[in-house]
């Protein structure tokens, strides 16, 4: 039973499956709370951020710019393959909430719920001239249960049966609907089957022309809130690559209020922490974490409505000494920009970050991981790297390599699933020697 059936209605992606996207022929990628995705320069890593970026480009600005911000369709596939073959991006995510069906009137501490157990959404693409036709499904299972509410937690009391609804959409308005559920829920629960179909928000009269608006991924009203929750992870999940030069600019005080991707108005952000005292004290705890002579960050407003920031630097517990960004290294200010996205930026379920070691010092890795790790307990973190430093404190189990294959397709291989290198462990090796001298091989 899931415990945050009436709270937290965040997912994280525990798998993401590809098929002729960029530079990808047909992979997979197994995801857990924390992952590293390491890869030589070229090797195409980061065209899995390039997923996410799609799909949320189809979220936010719909679907033919969504192409169109990729390059054209001529980029968004596999150059090799070209349009002989579909497109297809398939999530299987981790469900955090479900659904209450009914309420006890005899009772009010229970209730019968749709717990949902496992979440899958797959879009699949097909071009033919300037045709695109655009095939959604989305899969659940669930649980129906009467819990009881403990305190703070639900707790199952009697489980009524399984189900599971199958819901494909094609082009927005073709659309079909499977539904199983427990015979005991509709005869003896009293609980209509209407509650379960998705009709109601999808137009099922006579076909109209295609409507990508109205695509399940850009549409909140859909199973008990579970495609909103979708939706909402895609939008809220940020790809960060922090432009340090960008970030030392002074930006005018109206602007977003959560931090650009390129750390572009990173001093209005830290305008906004330094604002609240116990915000601006955390700010100055992480920093310090990993480098101990910044002892504040202060913000300063200049005639002109803008804001640029300064650090303050102790040494020894001497004077402190203040240095406008434009005079801080780029570690510092790529440090700064890495802690506000992990402990700031409240409202985003996924961080992704690329390179995020750049300008920094191996011997900080270590600390920049431990952070990371530590929001990954809450959010979930990928990173992108070809630093072999960075692997020096990362459990193979939360590693996957990116190399390209004899056919120039980038392939995925699991380190912990890889029996050459379970060898080369053995053997008393590293992970750091083993990804230098590129000695993991995809198994067939």
């Amino acid at each position: 039973m899931v415990e945050s059936i009436l709270g937290d209605t965040h997912m994280k992606i525990k798998e993401v499956h590809i098929s002729n996207f960029k530079s990808f022929k047909k992979s997979s990628f197994y995801l857990k709370d924390f992952n590293m995705i390491l890869g030589a320069n070229g090797s195409g890593k980061s065209n899995f951020f390039q997923i996410i970026k799609f799909l949320r480009d189809i979220v936010d600005h719909g679907l033919e710019n969504a192409i169109a911000l990729q390059g054209g369709k001529e980029y968004l596939m596999n150059t090799t393959i070209g349009d002989s073959e579909p497109t297809k991006i398939v999530l299987n995510l981790d469900p955090y909430s479900g659904q209450i069906l009914k309420e006890f009137k005899e009772n009010k501490k229970q209730a019968i719920v749709c717990d949902i157990q496992t979440f899958t959404y797959s879009i699949e693409l097909s071009f033919k001239g300037d045709e695109i036709t655009v095939k959604e499904l989305l899969n659940q299972s669930f649980n129906i249960e009467i819990v009881e509410r403990k305190k703070s937690k639900m707790e199952t009391i009697k489980k009524i049966g399984e189900g599971s609804t199958k819901v494909t959409l094609i082009n927005g308005v073709d659309y079909h609907q499977d539904l199983d559920l427990p015979e005991d829920l509709l005869k003896d629960y009293e609980i209509n089957d209407n509650r379960f179909k998705l009709t109601e928000f999808f137009y099922s009269g006579t076909k109209r022309l295609n409507d990508f608006n109205s695509m399940i991924l850009k549409n909140p009203n859909v199973f008990f809130g579970a495609t909103h929750n979708l939706r909402d992870t895609i939008a809220n999940s940020s790809v960060y690559y922090i432009d340090t030069n960008a970030a030392k600019k002074a930006v005018q005080v109206i602007g977003k209020t959560t931090l650009e991707e390129d750390g572009s108005n990173l001093p209005l952000i830290l305008h906004n922490i330094t604002k609240d005292k116990k915000r601006s004290e955390r700010l100055t705890d992480k920093i310090g974490q990993l480098i101990p002579f910044i002892s504040g960050v202060n913000v300063e407003k200049q005639p002109d409505n803008s804001v640029f920031f300064q650090a303050e630097e102790t040494y020894q517990n001497k004077a402190t000494s203040r240095f406008p960004a434009s005079l801080l290294s780029d570690g510092t200010i790529n440090i700064t920009a890495l802690i506000v996205a992990l402990f700031f930026e409240k409202n985003k379920d996924i961080l992704f970050f690329e390179e995020p070691e750049r300008n920094i010092h191996p011997q900080l890795l270590s600390g920049i991981l431990s952070l990371m790790k530590e929001v990954s307990q809450k959010k979930q973190v990928i990173l992108t790297s070809h630093n072999p430093y960075i692997v020096k404190d990362v459990d193979p189990d939360n590693v996957i390599f990116v190399k390209r294959d004899a056919n120039g397709f980038s392939k995925t291989i699991a380190p912990s699933e890889n029996k050459m290198f379970r060898t080369f462990i053995e053997n008393e090796l590293n992970l750091e020697d083993i990804f230098v001298n590129d000695m993991i091989f995809e198994e067939n």
